[in-house]
């Protein structure tokens, strides 16, 4: 049964070609490895285009599509095969970006590495939309060549990197953070593959509602953490916008100066807001520090701690020898 007469491929081609792919075989172990490596090595750097470079030849998103298309067609023995790969693919990932990042021993977390351990309801859409294009890209022949775009979007490989980063820095609560990132990712490409297979044919009707209750059930697990991450980030976000609007249309002396950032750290109590301005310090005193916090607390109703941190700036002038 298709629900969209669409021109699809052959179950039989289909699953032929997803299982050679997904077979734990010695291209993908390579292809974990070296992917791997190459997005440790881009987080630690703090290089985007690098870690982007990792996410099209990480071989993970194969198997997570055999999975999704065999639980729906009962095709057990291929699905453990797939499984045992995905595993493989993880475990390696993990033990060779931790071992990687107890030899680089960097002292802070790069902000590529920060980003991927405060996932939120978004990071789900994005796995759920990759996931569903990814399963749609499989079933058109012409489009297979599209797949690494869809692992770029999805990005199953950083927050693997992340994890070992996090271990090899004793740090549980980003542990935490990034395997929940992973998770949602995973969870979400499978429900939306699961999905879009379906509608277009590639299921045995008996096996699917088992798939289907199964993903969905996880799915809803993760939604509550993801839905509190996304209130905290807008509330952060909400929160940065009031504190720079304070400065700079209630105070003299900020309207002047330069801000750079505005820094909330979470999961403190009180919240600690850190304002960062370029420019002289000297004419800011602590008590405009401590006004400008009362204010907050009567704008925000938050318990807050308000502080300035001042780059300085040298000028320089031409002079006589």
């Amino acid at each position: 049964m298709k629900i969209f007469d669409l021109k699809t491929r052959n179950l039989a081609t289909l699953l032929g070609e997803i299982n050679k792919e997904a077979k734990l075989k010695l291209p993908f172990i390579l292809l974990t490895i070296f992917s791997c490596l190459i997005a440790t090595l881009g987080l630690h750097l703090n290089n985007a285009s690098v870690v982007i470079g990792a996410m099209i030849i990480a071989p993970l998103m194969q198997p997570l599509l055999a999975i999704s298309i065999e639980g729906l067609t009962g095709d057990l023995e291929n699905l453990k095969d797939a499984v045992i790969t995905i595993s493989v693919g993880i475990i390696t990932s993990v033990l060779i970006s931790a071992l990687v990042s107890l030899i680089i021993n960097s002292p802070e977390p790069t902000a590529e590495i920060i980003a991927r351990t405060k996932p939120n309801l978004l990071d789900l859409g994005v796995a759920i939309f990759a996931g569903a294009t990814g399963a749609y890209v499989r079933s058109q022949e012409k489009l297979v060549q599209t797949i690494g775009g869809v692992a770029i979007a999805v990005a199953l490989m950083p927050p693997l990197c992340v994890v070992g980063y996090e271990i090899a820095h004793h740090d549980i609560n980003s542990t935490i953070g990034s395997a929940l990132l992973f998770i949602t990712n995973l969870n979400g490409i499978l429900l939306a593959s699961c999905i879009t297979f379906f509608i277009f044919g590639y299921h045995r009707f008996v096996q699917t509602w088992k798939w289907f209750v199964s993903t969905a059930f996880v799915t809803a697990l993760i939604v509550v953490p993801l839905s509190f991450s996304l209130v905290d980030l807008y509330k952060e976000s909400k929160l940065k916008r009031e504190v720079k609007q304070v400065l700079k249309n209630e105070t003299k002396t900020f309207k002047r100066i330069e801000i750079v950032e505005v820094r909330v750290t979470k999961f403190l109590n009180p919240t600690e807001v850190i304002a960062v301005i370029r420019g002289d310090g000297q004419s800011i005193t602590p008590y405009q520090v401590m006004l400008i916090e009362n204010l907050l607390k009567d704008r925000t109703k938050e318990n807050i701690t308000f502080s300035i941190e001042v780059i300085p700036t040298l000028t320089i002038m031409s002079g006589e020898p």
